[in-house]
């Protein structure tokens, strides 16, 4: 069920600001990329703190948002 563990499914928070980060840099907009990598490593902690996701639910965003973005290219 879904209210009785974690969930099990990548996160979209995190997927979605590495997805942003790499689109900044790409712009070269660097202010605004490490704000976001900011961003990210507070929705990390909290995530994990809160026991929204799992680490492995994290990595597994990171992962996907990356193979967005190389599908995107």
């Amino acid at each position: 069920t879904y209210f009785d563990i974690s969930d099990f499914y990548w996160s979209g928070h995190v997927g979605m600001c590495f997805l942003v980060i790499s689109e900044w840099g790409a712009l070269g907009w660097y202010k605004m990329m490490w704000l976001s990598v900011f961003i990210a490593f507070n929705e990390y902690l909290m995530l994990t703190l809160t026991r929204t996701h799992y680490v492995i639910d994290i990595i597994t965003g990171i992962l996907i948002a990356r193979v967005f973005i190389r599908t995107g290219e």
